[in-house]
């Protein structure tokens, strides 16, 4: 699964801005690692400036949005939650690796033929 940060106009993000007031929410979205992982936290609006700067909770002073802050919206919390989902599925994998006896020694013959026949589909898109 490709997942892209979603993107809104430079218009819908100085309304945004503009419209920021003290405790309203904003998600820090960071990428590192060997794959580009994203990586997320949540800040707070401690208060506004005079000048129209914008004081975070770590002590970051923005003075306008840069391209690593969003506004929680519905489908940035949709990515969100698809990005863990992806982190959780990879972590799974790996794991099975790594305790593959006690993985075959757990799973019974329904389970192994519906994760057959998912993982079939998955490496179909693939090739």
């Amino acid at each position: 699964m490709e997942l892209k940060i979603p993107l809104i106009s430079e218009e819908d993000r100085q309304k945004q801005w503009d419209n920021l007031k003290p405790n309203d929410k904003l998600i820090s979205v960071t990428t590192g690692g060997w794959d580009n992982d994203y990586y997320f936290k949540n800040h707070i609006v401690i208060k506004k400036t005079p000048t129209g700067s914008i004081r975070l909770d770590n002590g970051d002073l923005l003075k306008s949005f840069i391209s690593r802050y969003y506004i929680p919206t519905i489908e940035l919390k949709e990515f969100i939650e698809k990005t863990r989902l992806e982190a959780k599925v990879l972590q799974l994998l790996f794991e099975v690796d790594r305790n593959k006896r006690k993985f075959k020694a757990n799973m019974s013959y329904e389970d192994a033929l519906r994760l057959l026949e998912t993982l079939t589909k998955v490496n179909n898109r693939i090739v």
